[in-house]
């Protein structure tokens, strides 16, 4: 397996990465990794590969808004460690304009993943994954959360787009029945517990590269 890399994602996205092969290569879904407030890219490849096993390809996007506002990054004091994907304490009430700017970072970086992906994200993560899968990109075939809240953001409506055929799993989080159905409406297959043990065999269930698997 390679080592973490820390590189950028080139000219349409300006977000720094963390990159990490897998064992099974193009055979599984690409995993896009998504942290939670206080975390940063490289830390987010360990806690996604715990969860899903050696297999897949993953690449953790980092925030760029350092959780100190006044400072590039306070790492002695633990509330300014890491960085933050937009404004607001409560991650259900993102400020809309920083939330907005960080929700067209991810979606033009899986514009060019070019092969199926899976969206997966704790806390301010997790809100930017449900809400990136609300538009369904091209390629994606999942998303997992964790610590997901349903997010209300001023002046905005959700699209209304269907979602058949994408698989949601929704792990710790207090708010698991109107998200949960909402989802279901658009035709989302979603799974919602308090604890996912089966990710791996989840992750090798979806879509991924038909010529990587003959």
């Amino acid at each position: 397996m390679a080592e973490s890399a820390i590189d950028d994602t080139g000219d349409s996205c300006s977000l720094v990465t963390a990159r990490v092969d897998g064992a099974c290569g193009a055979r599984l879904p690409l995993v896009v990794a998504l942290h939670a407030r206080g975390g940063d890219a490289a830390s987010e490849t360990e806690r996604v590969r715990l969860r899903f096993g050696a297999g897949p390809d993953i690449v953790a996007l980092g925030a760029a808004r350092p959780c100190n506002p006044m400072q590039s990054n306070l790492r002695s004091v633990a509330a300014y460690a890491g960085f933050s994907w937009y404004l607001g304490d409560d991650p259900a009430r993102p400020e809309a304009a920083s939330f907005g700017d960080a929700l067209a970072q991810v979606e033009a970086f899986v514009r060019g993943i070019g092969r199926p992906f899976v969206l997966a994200g704790d806390e301010q993560g997790a809100v930017l994954a449900i809400v990136l899968s609300l538009f369904t990109p091209d390629g994606l075939v999942g998303a997992h959360t964790v610590r997901l809240s349903s997010p209300t953001i001023d002046g905005w409506t959700p699209p209304f787009a269907r979602m058949d055929g994408i698989h949601i799993v929704i792990e710790d989080s207090g708010d698991t029945s109107r998200i949960g159905l909402e989802l279901e409406r658009r035709g989302a297959v979603v799974d919602v517990r308090d604890r996912h043990a089966g990710l791996e065999r989840w992750l090798e269930s979806l879509p991924a590269d038909e010529d990587a698997r003959d």
